[in-house]
């Protein structure tokens, strides 16, 4: 059986956008398979892009338990963390959502190895390097 696969040029002349998750991520097993195409869907989404509970649901066409119940497991997982914060002009609390392409500790453990690799002036680019 042929698998035929569109290269980048052809994925623009299409109107097709793209991007790169990790092979690691991509083949992790011990997610649910929903919460694991919750994650593909989130880590597709442009940067800052806003996530909540009641857009997932909407998307996924399930009710809102469920999408709680993935979003904990990714959590569990160290996929997503969240926290909640005040919108000081709204005076109200909203729930922040990050979503990473690695679990945490290993992406960490990634981007020190990556900053052992770079010229000394290039060390300050890589975000959370310096944190753990």
């Amino acid at each position: 059986m042929a698998v035929y696969k569109l290269n980048q040029k052809q994925h623009r002349e299409a109107g097709l956008t793209w991007g790169t998750i990790p092979t690691e991520t991509l083949e992790n097993s011990t997610l649910s398979p929903m919460a694991h195409r919750l994650l593909m869907w989130m880590l597709a989404k442009p940067a800052n892009w806003g996530f909540n509970v009641g857009h997932i649901s909407s998307t996924f066409k399930v009710n809102r338990t469920t999408v709680t119940r993935w979003i904990k497991e990714l959590r569990d997982a160290q996929y997503l963390s969240y926290a909640k914060v005040r919108i000081s002009e709204a005076g109200y609390w909203a729930w922040t959502y990050t979503v990473y392409p690695l679990p945490l500790p290993r992406l960490v453990e990634f981007l020190h190895q990556k900053e052992e690799t770079l010229p000394e002036k290039e060390k300050n680019i890589i975000p959370f390097a310096k944190e753990a």
